[in-house]
């Protein structure tokens, strides 16, 4: 993955919650979010759905938003869930760009917090990569 010049989220951000279990994840699914506790409650419900033995972290970057946040990462008990909470407002393109920089995953999903994952996408999603010819792809609903 190409490295992004993120100089600037060194002092804009700062990682409030962390559970890493140490494994080097297939995928970081990557969720932006801003004073929504109840869609971003949906939308980690849904990426963490599935088999709990997937190999796949999710990244929470909330954009100077509520404190809220961290308590509904730590409400879902799961070693897979990071929080980065920015001190000013980067918009949703910078939360999404701080995402893709902490994210440890080969693949990168993007999931905004008004949307949630179908229990059988992230399956999908592998399929589709163990075929792929080339280094992207994308999806559209």
């Amino acid at each position: 993955m190409p490295s992004l010049d993120l100089t600037w989220v060194s002092e804009a951000t700062r990682c409030v919650y962390q559970t890493h279990q140490g494994k080097h994840p297939w995928i970081s699914i990557i969720i932006p979010t801003f004073k929504r506790p109840d869609l971003l409650r949906r939308a980690l419900a849904s990426a963490l759905q599935g088999d709990p033995s997937s190999e796949h972290e999710v990244i929470i970057v909330d954009n100077a938003g509520a404190e809220e946040t961290r308590e509904i990462a730590r409400s879902f008990r799961s070693g897979r869930v990071s929080v980065y909470h920015n001190n000013q407002n980067v918009g949703v393109w910078g939360s999404m760009e701080i995402g893709i920089a902490v994210a440890r995953g080969e693949w990168v999903l993007i999931l905004c917090d008004d949307d949630s994952l179908l229990p059988s996408a992230l399956g999908h999603f592998a399929a589709a990569i163990s075929k792929l010819q080339r280094n992207r792809i994308g999806c559209r609903s």
